[in-house]
């Protein structure tokens, strides 16, 4: 009788017959003969032609796949049957996924992150004055950004770094100098990203509030009847003191959302990996163009990949790409719509926004359902932020559950009112090039929290955000007249929170680096990691 073979076994292992491709080759035909094979013992036959057939997408016991055939004079072969057992699988890949903070985290010690603010944090005991305290942090690098002193910018922030372990320590605000055209600092509070660096003013003696506050009683009181103002906290009250007189520690910070979307790392260091299958990993030079595992990843030099197999996987709750769709988002916000998805040049070609708003309020959200056989769990929530057009200082903003969860300013290339390039550089994120036709590139931030499902297994996330309620010259409210402020989001992922696993990159060469996921069946699916190997 004829021969039979799986032409192509894709997946992890060359011989477990799991693949991709159900192309099944007929050998040993005689000339003008023809052919039948059936795929269920037997019990239906059907005609094949040339020198194959393909599987449908299914799981094949052994011994179900059968072929014979029929000479010229008629005289029909002994049946060959296929003596292994066959899997094809071509649903969509598994979710390839980084985990940029623990990775973060793996290679850098003394370092902590906090999953409610999405901010990175290292506490330091020495005692110092402000002044050292703001230059030691500016010269702090995380994964090549610089540190500042922390920005207490929300209730829930102000809890989190009150529990970090210091009594008293020093926080990145002053009011000693001017600029921008305000008035000459006396009582006029900026967040520092280092030695004279300072974004807009978020408290003022004389106009009010803008940002978050937490002063103790009688405080801002001008201790020491000078305009070199700096702020200690202590027990999670806000004292303005001179740094001459006091010492303290610290708590130097990094925005999350400034990181993730990049990750710089050595041959001595790992990658933090994670899928929502089992399968293997595979981390591959930008170079190469990725096909399939055989014939564009594993035949390269050995210094272009590296691999680790996935054992555990995660559960994917829901991901969301807004290339089609929006469905459960609203919008309450000033500009915008979330009707369906916003459309730009790649990678921006589908996306949730794009949206403005003042209020600081939360105006965009979506209520998550994930059933009660899933209520109490923690879920890790992931996204873009897309920072577009010509923010100045803006705080965007984060929910979890109408709780004001993470906040965070960002500066646009110019930074018009305060002409300081550095301050572009600390909102950090990944440049995605000028696709508004405004002042300034577009920019990806991303975001990585935590949540508890309620007792219905729901989650609710939002978004919203507040603008420098002053303009350049200290003396207007900015109206809607000049929108400039506007955000989008994209790539929503919700997963459990299960451990992730090292790839190495050890022996690999320097370059830009993308990371795959094979599934067992060899199904790849690709994660931009923005990766650089150093």
């Amino acid at each position: 009788g004829p021969t039979l073979a799986l032409t192509s076994d894709t997946g992890s292992s060359a011989s477990d017959g799991i693949t991709s491709n159900g192309s099944m080759t007929v050998g040993g035909l005689e000339t003008g003969a023809t052919w039948q094979y059936s795929t269920n013992s037997g019990t239906s036959w059907v005609a094949g032609t040339g020198s194959a057939f393909t599987l449908a997408a299914g799981a094949y016991p052994a011994n179900t796949i059968w072929v014979r055939q029929t000479d010229t004079a008629g005289n029909l072969s002994t049946t060959t049957r296929f003596t292994s057992a066959i899997t094809v699988d071509t649903t969509v890949a598994a979710i390839a996924q980084v985990d940029a903070v623990e990775t973060i985290l793996a290679n850098n010690a003394g370092i902590s992150y906090d999953y409610t603010t999405g901010s990175f944090y290292k506490v330091v005991r020495t005692l110092t004055d402000l002044d050292i305290a703001n230059t030691n942090s500016y010269n702090s690098l995380l994964n090549g950004l610089h540190g500042h002193l922390v920005h207490i910018n929300s209730a829930t922030e102000n809890t989190v770094v009150k529990n970090l372990g210091l009594s008293q320590f020093w926080i990145g605000a002053s009011d000693k100098i001017g600029g921008d055209g305000d008035r000459l600092g006396e009582g006029e509070w900026r967040w520092y990203y280092g030695p004279g660096s300072h974004g807009p003013v978020f408290y003022d003696l004389q106009r009010g509030v803008w940002g978050y506050t937490s002063w103790a009683s009688g405080q801002p009181d001008n201790n020491g009847n000078d305009n070199a103002d700096y702020v200690l906290s202590k027990a999670g009250f806000w004292y303005d003191d001179r740094p001459d007189e006091v010492s303290a520690g610290y708590i130097i910070e990094w925005e999350g959302a400034a990181l993730l979307n990049t990750l710089k790392l050595s041959t001595s260091q790992n990658l933090k990996v994670k899928s929502n299958e089992t399968g293997t990993a595979y981390l591959v030079h930008d170079s190469v163009t990725v096909s399939n595992i055989a014939s564009s990843i594993t035949r390269q030099a050995d210094n272009k990949w590296n691999s680790v197999a996935l054992t555990t996987n995660n559960v994917v709750f829901s991901h969301e790409d807004f290339s089609t769709s929006t469905a459960g988002w609203v919008s309450t916000a000033r500009f915008g719509s979330a009707a369906s998805p916003t459309v730009w040049a790649a990678p921006m070609n589908g996306f949730l926004g794009r949206f403005a708003d003042s209020t600081g309020n939360q105006v965009v959200s979506k209520q998550y359902n994930f059933g009660v056989a899933n209520a109490g769990k923690q879920v890790n929530i992931q996204f873009d932020m897309y920072e577009i057009d010509d923010w100045d200082g803006d705080i965007f903003k984060v929910f979890i559950n109408n709780v004001e969860s993470s906040s965070q300013s960002y500066y646009y290339s110019n930074a018009l009112n305060f002409g300081d390039s550095r301050l572009n550089a600390a909102d950090g994120g990944l440049d995605l090039g000028n696709l508004s036709n405004s002042l300034s590139s577009e920019e990806a931030h991303r975001y990585s929290l935590t949540a508890i499902l309620d007792a219905n297994g729901r989650v609710k996330l939002g978004f919203g955000s507040i603008w420098d309620d002053l303009d350049k010259d200290g003396s207007n409210p900015i109206n809607y007249g000049s929108l400039n402020q506007f955000w989008g989001i994209d790539n929503v992922l919700i997963t459990s929170t299960e451990a992730a696993t090292n790839l190495s990159l050890a022996g690999l060469a320097s370059g830009s680096y993308n990371l795959y996921v094979a599934d067992a069946a060899g199904n790849l699916n690709e994660h931009h990691v923005a990766l650089q190997v150093l």
